[in-house]
C-alpha cells in the first residue's frame, strides 16, 4: 500500500514525472519530460550524468521506448527519458 500511495503522490506532484518504479528506500526508475533548456542538444553535451546524477535508460517519444540512447542522442521537447537514480535527483529536475 505503501508503494501505490508514494507512487501517486510523487507523480501528482511534479508535471514532469509521469511515473516511476522505486527500486528501494533511495533509488528509483522515473518517467520524466525532457527540459526546454536540453532541446537540441545531446547526453554528452550535457554531460548529463554528471551533472544530474541519473543514467538514461532509455528514451520513449511517441509511445515508442528506445533503449540506452547513445552519447550523441539530441534530445526533443516531445520526448520523455526513462531514468535510473535517487528519487531526490529526479525531483530536483523535475521541479
Amino acid at each position: 500500500e505503501y508503494d501505490v500511495a508514494r507512487r501517486i503522490a510523487v507523480s501528482v506532484s511534479s508535471d514532469s514525472i509521469f511515473d516511476y518504479i522505486p527500486l528501494n528506500d533511495d533509488y528509483s526508475i522515473a518517467e520524466i519530460s525532457v527540459q526546454d533548456k536540453w532541446v537540441g542538444k545531446t547526453i554528452r553535451g550535457l554531460d548529463f550524468r554528471t551533472r544530474y546524477h541519473l543514467s538514461i535508460l532509455a528514451v520513449k517519444k511517441n509511445g515508442v521506448v528506445s533503449p540506452q540512447p547513445s552519447a550523441d542522442y539530441v534530445f526533443e521537447a516531445t520526448t520523455h527519458l526513462m531514468v535510473m537514480g535517487r528519487m531526490e535527483d529526479v525531483q530536483r529536475i523535475a521541479e
